[in-house]
């Protein structure tokens, strides 16, 4: 572990018999706590730039394998339909059923696998050379699953450190990673960190303990709400402090304070950052989405 918190990982080749590997231990499949990802957070994994993170969500360790996942992901928990994420989701070489069939088996419409997507956009597929030759399962970093009014629908979400840091052929790679999900009839973001302030991510960051542990009970949550109407200006450890009188718990109050912040229903401003001196101040509820790319669907341009 690295001494930030992230998991640093040993460099390991991909071979083929990585990728048998990879599919014998039924990498890629499942979904809930049961999904299982196509790379993952561990030392027999080839590495990964950057820090790795592990963030436990509904009952399983989301395993991020970069900063700026670890901000896309908490982004993602934001949302109020939200269902189910699976990360490093793996993408089909051949024809297939719809990602959704997992949930609903009337999801069973075929789609084109990555290869003749490839082979539509006049790209060369990746594959991996070595004594034998084989395709490069593709992945998408976060595949997103929303419910509403019992309809599933799903977003997905790649998320690069800047447009400018791309090659070439990486940009290659995501026109079929998009025209792959855009054949299946699913939106499809591409997160950089251009997409939202620095702050908000890291404000987001350094209180995810607080949305992650214990969810807080509905009562507290909409007394937290009433409580702070009138301290907004006030910095956020005087509104901690007058929560946890309330409450009788400093943990109540941290819990129901972010718990609220996340659902939307404390709407502040998020780039105050998160040290605790700062004041809290409200912003207007269509400004505080706005913070988050992936509710307003704000993504950048190939």
């Amino acid at each position: 572990m690295s001494k930030n918190g992230g998991f640093m990982r040993k460099t390991r080749r991909f071979t083929t018999q990585v990728l048998a590997r990879f599919i014998k231990l039924k990498r890629g499949t499942g979904v809930f706590e049961e999904y299982v990802p196509w790379h993952r957070v561990s030392r027999s994994d080839p590495s990964s730039i950057g820090r790795s993170h592990l963030r436990y969500f509904k009952n399983r360790h989301v395993e991020l394998l970069s900063d700026n996942e670890d901000f896309a992901f908490l982004f993602c928990t934001m949302l109020p339909d939200l269902f189910d994420i699976r990360e490093q989701f793996p993408l089909s070489l051949d024809e297939a059923a719809h990602e959704l069939f997992n949930y609903d088996i009337d999801f069973n419409s075929i789609h084109s696998g990555t290869r003749e997507v490839a082979n539509s956009l006049n790209v060369k597929h990746p594959a991996i050379n070595g004594e034998v030759k084989a395709f490069w399962i593709m992945t998408t970093d976060l595949l997103v699953t929303l419910k509403k009014d019992n309809t599933l629908t799903l977003l997905a979400i790649s998320v690069k450190q800047s447009l400018k840091s791309l090659t070439k052929r990486e940009k290659e790679l995501l026109l079929i990673e998009s025209e792959y999900w855009k054949q299946r009839g699913v939106d499809w973001l591409l997160i950089t960190k251009d997409e939202y302030h620095p702050r908000v991510g890291e404000t987001l960051r350094r209180a995810a303990s607080w949305k992650f542990s214990e969810s807080s009970q509905t009562q507290e949550i909409n007394k937290t709400i009433a409580i702070v109407k009138d301290l907004y200006g006030l910095p956020l450890i005087s509104i901690l402090h007058k929560l946890a009188v309330y409450f009788n718990s400093m943990d109540i109050a941290q819990r129901a304070f972010w718990q609220a912040v996340w659902l939307g229903k404390i709407p502040i401003d998020l780039n105050r950052g998160w040290r605790p001196h700062i004041p809290v101040y409200r912003i207007p509820e269509c400004e505080f989405w706005q913070q988050n790319p992936i509710a307003v669907r704000r993504s950048a341009c190939l």
